[in-house]
């Protein structure tokens, strides 16, 4: 049994990976759906620093074991807002 009702129409997705996508959805380019702000952290601050991988996405700094950067401040780093 499927976890999730079906949708009612669907529509084959402009790339082959897509697959049948729900007619109602619709592609969008990643960069559309976000800004890019330019704002550098200021110094001594006490945001969280965040790592971003391909296979796993944007994780807080402290979650992953270590890995390639090993700042263990955002000084100069780039703030990160939430668009909504």
């Amino acid at each position: 049994m499927a976890k999730y009702k079906p949708y009612n129409k669907y529509y084959l997705g402009n790339d082959s990976w897509f697959g049948e996508i729900p007619s109602h959805w619709e592609i969008r380019k990643t960069k559309h759906l976000f800004n890019l702000i330019c704002e550098q952290a200021p110094a001594n601050n006490s945001l969280e620093l965040l790592s971003i991988y391909t296979a796993i996405g944007v994780r807080p700094r402290r979650q992953l074991e270590a890995r390639g950067n090993r700042a263990t401040t955002t000084d100069n780093y780039w703030i990160v807002k939430n668009r909504i």
